[in-house]
C-alpha cells in the first residue's frame, strides 16, 4: 500500500524556502503546530490534503508516495510459479 513520503515533504517543502506555517495556510490548517504534526507522522495526510501538497509543492500528486516493493512483486520466477500452480 502506498504511503505518504514524509521525508520528500519536508525536504521539498525546505528547497523551495516554504516554512511550516506557510504549508500550513496553504492546506488549509490552523496553525504550523497542527501542520507539523502531519509532516511528523502524528497524524496522517488524507485525500483532500494530496492535491494542495502537491500544489504547493510544485510536484505530480504520484511523487508524494512511497511504497515498498515485496520480492514476490519482482521475482521473475513469479509467472513460472503462477503457471505450475494453474497446472
Amino acid at each position: 500500500m502506498p504511503k505518504i513520503n514524509l521525508s520528500f515533504i519536508k525536504k521539498r517543502r525546505q528547497s523551495l524556502g516554504l516554512n511550516q506555517s506557510e504549508m500550513a495556510k496553504r492546506l488549509g490548517m490552523s496553525s504550523k503546530s497542527n501542520y507539523s504534526r502531519y509532516e511528523t507522522g502524528i497524524y496522517t495526510f488524507d485525500s483532500t490534503h494530496v492535491p494542495l501538497l502537491a500544489a504547493a509543492l510544485k510536484v505530480s500528486m504520484d511523487s508524494l508516495y512511497t511504497r515498498k516493493v515485496s520480492n514476490l512483486e519482482t521475482s521473475p520466477s513469479i509467472p513460472a510459479q503462477r503457471e505450475e500452480a494453474a497446472r
